[in-house]
């Protein structure tokens, strides 16, 4: 598998975990709103810097892989997100998850996300060896 697909694949799961949440939260207009921008964002930087959000989740999200793989939901609902990203941006923050999660979110939802959360991290682990294994055979 070549490092491009697994880029691909990642940023098809993103893309699937937005599509998915505006689906969910359709009633909901403010949500439902605010989620279609950020998947605007998205589409926009997935075509000027496919990279970016993947290079995202090693810096932002990787660190947890812990608190994700074991579904500690401290993670989306206690952590101060714009303490890491300088409030630049980070996909929890971007998609809403923490306010979601304490007002409106099933616990279907809930182990949905986690298992959103935990493809993100074995595909940017996948994505780390391929980048390393290329810069091994240049």
């Amino acid at each position: 598998m070549s490092q491009m697909s697994t880029l691909t694949k990642f940023n098809n799961t993103v893309e699937q975990l937005i599509d998915s949440l505006i689906e969910r939260y359709d009633y909901n207009e403010s949500f439902k709103r605010e989620l279609t921008i950020t998947r605007e964002k998205f589409v926009l930087l997935r075509k000027t810097n496919p990279r970016k959000v993947i290079e995202g989740i090693l810096v932002f999200v990787y660190p947890y892989k812990k608190q994700i793989m074991e579904n500690d939901v401290d993670f989306f609902v206690k952590k101060n997100y714009s303490e890491d990203t300088n409030d630049e941006g980070h996909l929890v923050q971007a998609l809403k998850l923490k306010e979601l999660w304490e007002t409106d979110m099933d616990e279907m939802t809930q182990k949905t996300i986690f298992n959103f959360f935990k493809v993100f991290i074995v595909l940017s682990e996948r994505y780390v060896a391929e980048r390393m294994e290329t810069e091994k055979s240049n």
